[in-house]
């Protein structure tokens, strides 16, 4: 029986995964974006600061927020499941001498609980990793989307995603999209990451017992 508990706070909600997942597509468009650049014929060059639309759109920073918000009502869940079980085995110790059927009872009942607790746990794992992937999937659709629109608006020919400011080069018909890009963002943007009721809005139901 455990009888140790880790904080909901302390535990390490990787909350930021969302921005890195985000960040990871858009160095694989960089990649294939200089590719098509060293083998052109030097065509007009987008270039998209994926750091700085991440800190600044506030759909990015809404996902992170509901992400976090739903992680934390759900370990609040595991944390509240553990104590009850810790409080039935103090209860345990006081009756283990004085009252063999208590005793039983609440031996069986911790038990009972620790299955729970670990189906929950499991539940819950598995759910977080799903609402994370729905909140960066629908991020990045929104920022692929909303940087196509401007590249063709500037005749842009080529695309090159930056997240170290040291990739960026030098052309001469290079011209930086970050800005438009985040204003074609915020125009478009209409609230569908914001958390709502303490569950982050991505259309999944949360799993069974998991509020």
């Amino acid at each position: 029986m455990n009888k140790g508990t880790t904080p909901a706070a302390d535990r390490p909600v990787a909350t930021n995964k969302i921005l890195v997942a985000a960040t990871a597509v858009a160095l694989v468009a960089s990649l294939a974006a200089l590719g098509h650049t060293i083998l052109g014929d030097h065509p007009r060059i987008g270039i998209v600061r994926i750091q700085r639309v991440l800190e600044r759109y506030e759909g990015a920073l809404d996902a992170k927020k509901a992400f976090r918000t739903t992680t934390m009502a759900w370990g609040a869940n595991v944390d509240t499941l553990q104590a009850d079980i810790n409080r039935i085995i103090l209860e345990i110790e006081r009756v283990r001498s004085t009252d063999r059927k208590a005793y039983d009872s609440l031996v069986a009942q911790v038990r009972l609980k620790e299955a729970q607790l670990m189906d929950y746990s499991k539940a819950v794992e598995a759910k977080t990793t799903q609402e994370q992937q729905l909140l960066t999937e629908g991020v990045v659709a929104q920022l692929k989307t909303a940087a196509e629109e401007v590249a063709n608006s500037e005749n842009v020919e080529c695309m090159l995603a930056i997240h170290d400011e040291g990739m960026i080069i030098q052309a001469s018909k290079s011209v930086d999209m970050t800005d438009m890009v985040l204003e074609k963002l915020r125009a478009t943007y209409r609230g569908q990451f914001r958390s709502r009721g303490g569950a982050a809005k991505s259309g999944q139901r949360p799993p069974e017992g998991v509020k």
